[in-house]
């Protein structure tokens, strides 16, 4: 519990804000990102699967259990490789923007990497 005494400053920690999204709503964009995923090179979809697994299985969880860390990287990592393969296919492009819109529902600021 997080209390302030004597005109103290109260810092929270260790609380993941979802905006009010249900869990369903999450897995819809999972969902979509799965789909989306499908029309990218075979080469890059075992990897982009793999990650949207795992972003589903700390979006399953209670939102105080989720390893908030582990699906940073998970995220981080979906709009990368979608960053990279951009140019090549078109719906990179959206599979990118329903990452970050997934990653902003569960409180994780993500961005586009820049271009080299």
């Amino acid at each position: 519990m997080n209390e302030a005494k004597d005109n103290a400053q109260v810092t929270a920690s260790n609380f993941t804000q979802t905006s009010g999204i249900s869990t369903a709503e999450l897995l819809q964009i999972i969902n979509t990102l799965r789909q989306t995923a499908t029309q990218f090179p075979q080469n890059v979809q075992e990897d982009i699967t793999i990650d949207i697994k795992d972003v589903e299985e700390e979006i399953k969880k209670p939102a105080a259990q989720r390893n908030i860390p582990r699906l940073k990287k998970r995220l981080a990592a979906l709009v990368t490789a979608a960053s990279m393969i951009a140019g090549s296919v078109a719906a990179a492009n959206e599979f990118a923007n329903d990452v970050i819109d997934l990653g902003s529902k569960v409180g994780i600021e993500l961005q586009l990497p820049s271009a080299p």
